[in-house]
């Protein structure tokens, strides 16, 4: 370039031979720019093949984990731990009120005390990633998803429900769920010790108790709320077991028998409402 740059200024005037000059210099400063780009984009690329978690450590100095999976992140430390709570404890413990983690791909961040959560509480939108793994059971119009002037929308109308006045509303219901579980505790085994499986227990005490106050007395019958519990059940041992691959829970043959299970007995409920 230079040397036509410069065999081409013999013939021109002095104003045309620096002018073509200072093209001459800008192209080779473009090129430049092009083949120092190129440089940096091939490091990257083999840098990232070589060690898929390379790109997960940059653009950040909040302390928390590396992920473990280039493709998962945290979340088969998530499954180690037992959940999510568990898996946060730990991580506020060993890292300090304020944490990351990478949540599949998505750098996220936690807070664990009432001063590091102040910031955010302005917040309203939820990221949609956080529920991806429910996705297959609750649908893409439940409430989790609705961000936005939609999702405020419905949280006014929801809240309502919710509100200490309407709460009281049902507290004889749950004092009869109450009762109803602690007399079949003591009809048990009576003048014996007994084995009570307090996670299932109280798992089935709340699902009764949100059943009957939001559908009736159609879950007062322990047979229809048993249904209930199993299908529930199905579903979410799907879920766990397909955390990481949530595209899977909807192909697992149980989650599709207590998933069609939950609906029909919610279009009962339905066309019972319709006809009363």
């Amino acid at each position: 370039l230079t040397v036509v740059f410069s065999s081409t200024c013999l013939r021109r005037p002095y104003k045309q031979c620096r002018f073509a000059k200072m093209e001459g210099f800008a192209a080779l400063l473009m090129i430049a720019a092009v083949l120092i780009l190129g440089a940096f984009g091939w490091y990257f690329m083999i840098k990232s093949l070589r060690n898929p978690t390379f790109l997960f450590s940059m653009g950040t100095d909040i302390p928390g984990m590396q992920p473990t999976d280039s493709e998962n992140g945290n979340i088969p430390d998530i499954t180690t731990a037992g959940s999510l709570h568990e898996f946060l404890r730990e991580l506020h413990k060993k890292f300090g009120p304020v944490a990351s983690f990478w949540f599949g791909k998505h750098f996220t961040l936690s807070t664990s005390t009432l001063e590091t959560f102040k910031p955010q509480m302005h917040c309203f939108d939820r990221p949609p990633f956080l529920f991806d793994n429910f996705r297959p059971f609750i649908g893409d119009y439940s409430v989790q998803y609705a961000n936005g002037e939609r999702g405020k929308f419905i949280r006014h109308h929801l809240d309502k429900m919710f509100s200490a006045v309407e709460v009281t509303r049902h507290i004889e219901t749950w004092l009869d769920i109450v009762n109803e579980m602690a007399d079949k505790w003591s009809l048990s085994d009576e003048g014996k010790e007994i084995e009570i499986k307090a996670r299932d227990e109280m798992f089935a005490l709340a699902i009764r108790a949100i059943a009957r106050t939001c559908f009736g007395n159609y879950f007062k019958l322990d047979l229809t709320c048993s249904q209930l519990e199993h299908n529930y059940d199905k579903c979410m041992e799907a879920i766990e077991t397909n955390i990481d691959r949530p595209d899977l829970t909807a192909q697992d043959p149980n989650f599709q028998a207590g998933l069609n299970g939950i609906k029909k007995q919610l279009e009962y409920i339905i066309k019972e409402r319709e006809d009363t």
